[in-house]
Formats: structure tokens, C-alpha cells, sequence
């Protein structure tokens, strides 16, 4: 009946283990709690600090959900609605506060930088405060970028353009940094995502200056990302990845996976003809130069050596 089924369900719930049921109740709690988007919008409110990932409810004119569906991140149509819907200023990850100590190591205030997929981020107007003024700033949005233009109208030395970042419309070597705050994070939630990154970072590679910084914030862990960073065609260092603290989350704490936000730093070799150990530097920015491909000695190669070093003792002993 059901009263005896009602029964042994509760008794069986009753003989499970405590910390199997906590454990069961903290997988539920963090299920729902990694679906907020990963932002701020100002020093004390958060938005969340679950990753990019975030699922969204679309419904009917009647207002009733009817599906649930991943966020269209590789669409231009999706962010121009988005903006369209949420003009309010909007930081993937992080203030400039949060990492302006690794980004000034790279960056000067007479570098010229590229941000690229901008969005409504007061990242580039902090910087401009800051004394980095040459800012240019790019997005596939329309919408973003024309009311960027209008929100620092008073900053003229900062640029806004409609590009993407898998064509960037620059001269080789134009910029000493690109800084990418969420940016290749939302590149890898669309369709064909591994083949858009190394496009992107081709592309990015082809604008930096010799001894040039690509500096990107992301939620991917290093086991998830370092891969698409590590190609010889791009012609950079991968340096040691860095951490910061989310924002809500105290610096003191421990640095678990799930309460940092990961730092990733290529410079572009300076040239083909140096050695690492010659490396520059320039006002605590490490300039690294290619190292040099060891040529390797052959069988035959080291016969001949051999021979010759024979035929050259053989000599002396005849002149003696």
C-alpha cells in the first residue's frame, strides 16, 4: 500500500549516512549557486560568482518560462539586446582595483593598449584615471560601443570601434598590451570555440609589439586554458599564472578554485637572435627574448670531427 511504501521510504532516508546527505545538499546548493553571472557593479554589490556559464529562462508573451537555454555569448544580436536592456555599468570578474598590481607591471602610461569585447566595463575609464590614456576599445556590439562613446565623451583620448576580435582591423605591432577581461571565456562558450581562440589569439599575437603584454582575466582554471595559450605560432612566453581574490571573497582566505579569478600573461619575443638569459628590464616588465634552437650534431657530423682532430694530432706528432 502506500502508507507501507510512504514507510520505507522515510526509514530508508533515516539510515543514510549524515555526511552523505550534507554532502548530497552542498552539491544541490552550489548546482544553482554557479548559474549568476561572475560580476560586480560597484565596490559592495556583487552580481554572483558562479562562472560564464549562466542558463537563462526565455518565455512567452504571457510571461510563463518556456525553455531554458545557454546564454548566445558569440552573438552580436544577443549582447545589442542585452545593452539594450541593461544600461547600467557591468564588470565581468573584476574592478581595475582588483588587478591594476599585475597590469601595471605590464602596462605604462604611455602604452597603447587594446581592450578588446569591452562591453559596459569601467575598466578602460579607471585605467584613464589612473594615467593610461591611450585606450582603444572594441566591440562586436554596436549598441555598447555607441553608448560608451556617449558615457566618456570627456575622456578624447580614448577610442571605441565596432570589431571583432577574431578580425582585428590594426597594423602588425600596433599596441604594447591587450588586456581580455572575460573575453576568451565567452569566445569558448559559442560553436567552433577552439578554432575561434586560436584565431583570436593569432590575431592578437599579429598586433602586439615586440616585448608586448596579452593579459587575460579569466574563471578557467589553468588545467582548462594553458592549452590554448601554449602554441609556437604565436611567437610569446606563457609566464606564471597568477590569482586574485574574487571580489566578495576575503584575501585571506584560501586560494580554492572556486574563490579566484585567474591571471594569464604572454609577451612576445622580442627577437629570434637573443637568449632568455639576455632578457630586458624595462621599469619591472620582464622583456624575454626567443631563445635560440640548439643545432644538433649529427652521426656523420661527429665521424668528421673525430677524423680531423685524428689527422691534426698525427701531423704535430710527424713535425716532432
Amino acid at each position: 500500500s502506500v502508507l507501507m511504501n510512504l514507510t520505507v521510504v522515510i526509514i530508508s532516508i533515516c539510515t543514510i549516512d549524515f555526511n552523505f546527505v550534507i554532502l548530497i545538499l552542498c552539491a544541490i546548493f552550489f548546482f544553482f549557486f554557479f548559474q549568476a553571472e561572475d560580476g560586480i557593479r560597484d565596490a559592495q554589490e556583487s552580481r554572483g560568482l558562479g562562472d560564464v556559464y549562466k542558463r537563462q529562462v526565455s518565455t512567452q508573451s504571457t510571461g510563463a518560462p518556456n525553455a531554458i537555454k545557454m546564454a548566445q555569448y558569440g552573438q552580436v544580436n544577443y549582447w545589442d539586446q542585452r545593452y539594450k536592456d541593461d544600461q547600467e555599468a557591468f564588470d565581468w570578474y573584476q574592478r581595475y582595483e582588483g588587478v591594476k598590481t599585475i597590469i601595471t607591471r605590464y602596462v605604462e602610461p604611455t602604452s597603447r593598449v587594446l581592450n578588446v569585447g569591452c562591453g559596459n566595463s569601467r575598466l578602460s575609464e579607471e585605467m584613464y584615471e589612473d594615467g593610461i590614456k591611450q585606450i582603444f576599445n572594441i566591440d562586436i556590439s554596436p549598441q555598447v560601443i555607441e553608448d560608451q562613446k556617449k558615457r566618456c565623451v570627456a575622456m578624447e583620448d580614448m577610442r571605441w570601434e565596432i570589431m571583432d576580435t577574431l578580425s582585428l582591423q590594426y597594423a602588425d605591432g600596433h599596441f604594447n598590451a591587450v588586456i581580455d577581461k572575460g573575453t576568451m571565456d565567452s569566445v569558448l562558450c559559442g560553436e567552433g570555440s577552439t578554432k575561434n581562440v586560436a584565431t583570436m589569439c593569432k590575431q592578437i599575437s599579429r598586433v602586439l609589439a615586440p616585448g608586448g603584454a596579452y593579459i587575460v582575466v579569466s574563471y578557467g582554471q589553468p588545467d582548462y586554458r594553458l592549452n590554448y595559450f601554449d602554441k609556437p605560432e604565436y611567437n610569446w612566453s606563457l609566464l606564471p599564472v597568477q590569482h586574485v581574490p574574487k571580489p566578495c571573497v576575503s584575501a585571506t582566505e584560501d586560494a580554492d578554485p572556486a574563490n579566484v579569478h585567474y591571471i594569464y600573461i604572454c609577451l612576445l619575443y622580442t627577437s629570434d637572435a637573443a637568449d632568455e638569459e639576455d632578457s630586458v628590464d624595462l621599469g619591472g616588465r620582464r622583456i624575454i627574448k626567443k631563445k635560440k634552437k640548439e643545432k644538433k650534431i649529427g652521426r656523420r657530423e661527429m665521424k668528421r670531427y673525430r677524423q680531423i682532430t685524428v689527422n691534426l694530432i698525427l701531423n704535430k706528432v710527424r713535425h716532432v
